[in-house]
């Protein structure tokens, strides 16, 4: 688990709402080799030259034991202390036109729980066609922050779930490089699709080209302007990181 290594909860600080957030001085106190991925990078290209994570493709075995992992981890080092109940928390959240900063941080721990622990219990079944799944974890060196489960169907690919950290930023759009590339791969041209579990992602996943079609939210790199291909590497990837 992840406080074996490093615990997030020193650098998080109360606020007297008795709401969590994350110190503002959060990259000062992290260990060298994980820092580098807070620091500033917006309007900066390719994440890449400043953070480099190590994004793999792992087995439905090693993808449980990630998904425990990041779970476990959330808990016991206390990111979600301060919501009582997450279900009504985020109903409440939905709730409001106009959100604060900690709305949104809040909404976030809440989502992130409420996915990793649909991802446990899918894994505690035995799953149906196990081989139209595919899965890809994000690394800082031997540390997994984040993990994304795909779909593959006849006409394209699906992102089933894509979950990370809440103390670490930016880990799902490496992910996300990651899904459109494989999507390549299979002959997809980058395309995939994929159903928010709340409408108040719908903005996240904007930003990274997706539109809304319907029930799903709809990536095409080659017609989106948050994308370009590399002629170095013939990969798909982010043109800014918001």
């Amino acid at each position: 688990m992840f406080k074996k290594t490093y615990s997030f909860n020193k650098d998080i600080e109360k606020m007297q709402s008795n709401s969590l957030t994350r110190s503002k001085n959060l990259s000062a106190s992290l260990p060298d080799n994980l820092s580098r991925i807070f620091i500033n990078i917006q309007n900066q290209p390719l994440i890449y030259t400043i953070a480099n994570p190590r994004l793999r493709k792992v087995n439905p075995q090693e993808a449980q034991n990630i998904v425990k992992q990041l779970y476990y981890s959330i808990y016991e080092d206390g990111w979600l202390d301060h919501i009582e109940k997450p279900s009504r928390l985020w109903r409440n959240i939905e709730s409001k036109e106009v959100k604060t900063e900690t709305d949104r941080w809040n909404l976030r721990c809440c989502v992130t729980a409420h996915i990793l622990r649909l991802m446990k219990k899918e894994f505690n079944k035995q799953e149906r066609n196990p081989e139209k799944y595919i899965y890809f974890s994000c690394d800082i060196q031997t540390i997994p922050f984040g993990v994304m489960k795909l779909k593959c169907e006849p006409n394209g690919l699906e992102i089933s779930y894509i979950v990370t950290h809440p103390g670490v930023e930016k880990c799902s759009y490496f992910l996300m490089e990651k899904a459109v590339n494989q999507s390549c791969k299979m002959g997809f041209k980058g395309k995939l699709k994929l159903i928010t579990a709340t409408d108040d992602l719908y903005d996240v996943y904007h930003k990274m080209g997706f539109i809304n079609n319907g029930d799903y939210m709809t990536l095409d790199p080659e017609k989106s302007n948050f994308w370009f291909l590399s002629p170095i590497n013939e990969e798909y990837h982010f043109k800014r990181f918001p």
